[in-house]
């Protein structure tokens, strides 16, 4: 029976029968303290092997997936919960300036002089955190776009510096994109415009070709003088042939 069960993860056999066991795994216990003990056991309440390995494997699956589901959200990220977290910070920053823009009320030209002199000095700001690999800059928003997520940031793992030196980038793309905006220029056309657009398009009457006619028109191609040279003759006979005309006096 042992030899049996040894083949098997995951599975013990005890006096009151098959249990499946598993330990914590380091990565789980780095983010939280689940239990004191350092393994899971569950009684599968079967003397039976082959029900006792099959429930043992559906549980291990199933931990297998609960584990990656604490995990993925821990700074040990996978590509895709890094690319979730920038582009989030992308959109934060410009749908927020662009709410302060539209509530903001009408400004006097030294208004608008003195913000743009604030916006370029925020660019040089981020443009000098990145020679200098400062990621203090991107710490705070960081945070709270994580927290917006539900993301707990582990900001003492070494992925935590490529996040962040990415998030500077993506800051300055933003301000720079946010300056753009603040003096009218857009990439493309607005979503109303497509809108309407296609609307328009749709209503326009496709105007009809009108119908021409074909004008016969005369061959060129030269005449064969042998073809018609004999039918030339026939009418030549014909008008010898017949009388004269007679002259009514």
């Amino acid at each position: 029976m042992q030899s049996q069960v040894s083949t098997q993860s995951h599975l013990e056999y005890r006096p009151s029968g098959f249990h499946w066991r598993r330990r914590w795994p380091r990565r789980v216990l780095k983010t939280c303290t689940p239990s004191r003990k350092v393994s899971l056991v569950l009684s599968l309440r079967s003397h039976v092997l082959p029900d006792a390995k099959a429930l043992a494997q559906k549980l291990t699956l199933l931990s297998d997936i609960a584990f990656a589901g604490v995990t993925e959200r821990t700074m040990a990220i996978a590509p895709e919960i890094m690319e979730r977290l920038l582009v989030e910070l992308c959109r934060f920053l410009i749908e927020a300036a662009d709410a302060a823009r539209e509530m903001a009320p009408m400004r006097t030209p030294e208004v608008a002089a003195y913000e743009l002199a604030c916006a370029n000095a925020a660019v040089e700001t981020l443009r000098h955190a990145i020679a200098m690999r400062d990621r203090d800059v991107a710490r705070d928003p960081l945070r709270d776009v994580a927290a917006r997520l539900g993301i707990t940031l582990d900001e003492a793992d070494p992925d935590w510096q490529r996040l962040a030196f990415r998030a500077l980038r993506v800051m300055l793309d933003a301000q720079q994109e946010n300056l753009r905006r603040d003096h009218g220029a857009f990439e493309g056309p607005s979503a109303p415009l497509q809108a309407a657009r296609s609307i328009v398009d749709a209503a326009v009457p496709v105007p009809t070709l009108p119908v021409t006619h074909r004008v016969p028109t005369m061959s060129t191609t030269p005449c064969d003088a042998a073809a018609v040279a004999p039918t030339m003759r026939n009418q030549i006979t014909i008008l010898k042939a017949s009388p004269p005309p007679v002259s009514q006096s």
